[in-house]
């Protein structure tokens, strides 16, 4: 079995790793508790390059949801020494022309089509919809049954929402969020939330 350690002790990622094949060796996680689903906690983020001194060579998977939060750990465990994992699941499918970066998470009945490229640690959620051509920056988070159409671009570390649709040639800047259920119809700048359908910036002042 090929070990590894957890960042981050999201249940539904404790069981994709462990239905992939892979020996949860410990999880590093903010909660203060010794044990998530019956798995070891090692830690916390700050005492990443101690835990590496003590399991030299098991690389770590990053399991957070938020794309900021994804790229900052990122750092912080590149930087302690430690080597990166991918999770793809055997129920996902994966076309064989699509590429996919380094430390991705693809859950379980996942479509991911024809020359689409994932960038380095993007996570793309279950029942995601990922059609032909589509190009997606490192860090960006595509939620559950999201669908993105042919030619879609999504920029970095972005976070496209639950059952949002974005429509096929459209571009989505970096750091934009997508709410759940929007529908994108045109390209949207960076730094935007967009919400309704058809997708437009949130108001200011509403949450």
């Amino acid at each position: 079995m090929k070990k590894i350690i957890l960042v981050g002790g999201l249940p539904e990622t404790i069981e994709l790793c462990e239905l992939c094949g892979y020996k949860i060796i410990g999880i590093i996680d903010y909660k203060d508790e010794e044990r998530i689903c019956g798995h070891p906690v090692l830690g916390k983020d700050h005492d990443a390059a101690k835990i590496r001194q003590k399991l030299p060579g098991i690389p770590v998977l990053i399991a957070v949801d938020k794309p900021a939060v994804r790229k900052n750990l990122v750092n912080i465990y590149h930087q302690a020494g430690f080597l990166f994992a991918s999770l793809i699941s055997q129920k996902a499918y994966i076309s064989p022309s699509a590429k996919l970066g380094e430390g991705v998470i693809i859950q379980s009945f996942c479509n991911v089509s024809t020359n689409v490229g994932l960038g380095d640690f993007v996570k793309v959620n279950t029942y995601a919809n990922i059609m032909h051509d589509c190009v997606l920056e490192p860090y960006s988070t595509i939620a559950p049954n999201a669908a993105l159409m042919g030619h879609v671009y999504v920029g970095e570390a972005s976070y496209i929402g639950a059952n949002a649709t974005i429509i096929q040639s459209n571009c989505i800047g970096r750091s934009v969020i997508v709410g759940a259920g929007a529908v994108v119809t045109k390209n949207i700048t960076d730094g935007l939330t967009i919400v309704g359908i058809p997708a437009k910036p949130m108001l200011e002042g509403y949450r």
